[in-house]
């Protein structure tokens, strides 16, 4: 897709006869010379995407397979047991916190008075859009003192050892964590998502489902704020959760990587079975 290291020119020349899209770029390249968008029915129900210049080629599984690091340390206690106060937490780069997500996160911390958020990205370690992120969630209320915000960690399995300080992940939203979202979840963490109609905002319906955790994910902001609030209420639930997390998501078809092999090149084989058969 549009990313970096993108070849938008090549794939306009059409050098294959069949080009897909997976990956990298959540949306549409609004190229007539990209047959397909690998995708699943989760991110692309039927008829939600009809804007998109791209077939959806629909894998019967979630269309993304997570492998779990080597170096990921264990799932920790709950942390709000010890704290006193639950914990939210977000990892995602901030140019995905736009300020839809900070009147979201908002929301939540004005639902739980006693709640606080971590916040960790590469670019707070500069103290200027440190300044600028606390002034926007004080315009929703939310005092600095309830917000942690964290930059670099010195290794990455320092990084997700910062895990085990967050109770709860929020999702980011219009677009969606993947890799976050996974890495959150192998380290005991549920997340919470907040899904629209753009292939952006339902990657995490699609992660949660395959994890048999669908009451995650919501389609409103109400639901999102509610579900947060329930998982709260209700501790010895969610440490049961967090205890659980990383041998269902291990059971799961996120890491089933032979799976995800074959659906791939299941799909890839009917595509060009379509191809041939419409010389």
């Amino acid at each position: 897709g549009f990313t970096e290291g993108q070849a938008v020119e090549a794939w306009a020349t059409k050098p294959a006869p069949v080009q897909m899209l997976w990956l990298g770029y959540l949306g549409s390249t609004g190229l007539g010379a990209m047959d397909f968008r690998i995708t699943d029915w989760s991110v692309d129900p039927e008829g939600a995407q009809d804007w998109a210049s791209e077939a959806p080629l629909r894998l019967p599984r979630p269309y993304v397979c997570y492998q779990p690091a080597s170096y990921a340390p264990e799932v920790g206690a709950l942390p709000m047991r010890e704290r006193g106060h639950p914990t939210f937490g977000s990892f995602n780069t901030l140019q995905k916190i736009g300020d839809a997500c900070v009147e979201l996160w908002s929301d939540v911390l004005q639902a739980l008075p006693s709640a606080r958020l971590l916040l960790k990205a590469m670019e707070l370690s500069d103290a200027g859009v440190r300044e600028r992120l606390l002034g926007r969630f004080a315009r929703h209320g939310i005092a600095a003192d309830r917000l942690e915000l964290v930059s670099w960690s010195r290794s990455k399995a320092e990084h997700l050892a910062l895990y085990q300080r967050v109770d709860i992940a929020l999702d980011s939203f219009p677009y969606n964590g993947v890799t976050t979202s996974c890495e959150a979840m192998w380290m005991g963490v549920p997340v919470v998502s907040l899904h629209r109609d753009c292939i952006a905002s339902r990657q995490g319906l699609s992660l949660l489902r395959a994890m048999g955790l669908d009451q995650l994910a919501t389609g409103s902001r109400a639901g999102f704020v509610a579900r947060c609030v329930d998982l709260v209420s209700r501790p010895d639930e969610l440490a049961a959760l967090r205890a659980g997390l990383r041998e269902r998501m291990r059971a799961s078809e996120l890491t089933d990587a032979p799976g995800m092999a074959r659906a791939m090149e299941q799909a890839w084989r009917d595509a060009w079975q379509g191809w041939c058969a419409r010389r």
